[in-house]
């Protein structure tokens, strides 16, 4: 399971990310698309971490 954290911002109005979009109801779509998109990569983490000598579930968990 993947826990998206929702954030869209503006560059041009709000350079410093302080105001998140993604919260507005009429960015739902374009969220949802960036979702789709986001679920659809098929990805599996490496085994070692190039350079780190750990595994990416020690670094990050099961999760």
């Amino acid at each position: 399971m993947v826990i998206l954290l929702a954030r869209i911002f503006t560059e041009v109005k709000d350079p410093d990310e302080l105001f998140n979009l993604a919260e507005q109801s009429k960015y739902a779509d374009q969220h949802a698309a960036m979702a789709a998109k986001l679920e659809a990569i098929d990805y599996t983490p490496p085994v070692k971490i190039p350079g780190g000598g750990i595994t990416h579930n020690q670094l990050y968990g099961n999760n």
